[in-house]
């Protein structure tokens, strides 16, 4: 999309590229993570995890995640979809006014009868 007749860095030739470049790069740190994870704290070892571990394995897991994303999608990833017109922004629609007095009484909850008294 362009706004104002410039283009967006999201649509630049570069970008599909190097969006899935980054993507392999993550997935690199991931690898790295969880492998140096698997030798501290693996099967076999009698190391309690730590602070340290559970950083590694946040690291891995992130870096996995957003690595998948970036190579799988690349630039698709900043494509705009339609939306529902329940979920549309409407900025033309005035807010409600803060005058309670012509307000409809709400009604008594877990299906309760009002009695007519306040």
């Amino acid at each position: 999309m362009t706004h104002g007749g410039a283009r967006s860095w999201a649509n630049s030739r570069p970008t599909d590229p190097g969006l899935r470049a980054g993507g392999v790069a993550l997935l690199a740190v991931a690898a790295f993570a969880l492998r140096l994870l698997y030798h501290r704290a693996g099967p076999g070892s009698r190391l309690e995890p730590g602070a340290l571990e559970f950083l590694l394995a946040a690291i891995g897991f992130f870096a996995a995640s957003a690595g998948a994303t970036l190579l799988l999608l690349g630039a698709h990833l900043f494509d705009q979809v339609p939306i529902s017109a329940r979920w549309a922004r409407r900025d033309a629609v005035r807010p409600p006014s803060n005058d309670t007095s012509a307000a409809p009484r709400p009604s008594m909850p877990c299906g309760r009868r009002s009695t007519g008294t306040p």
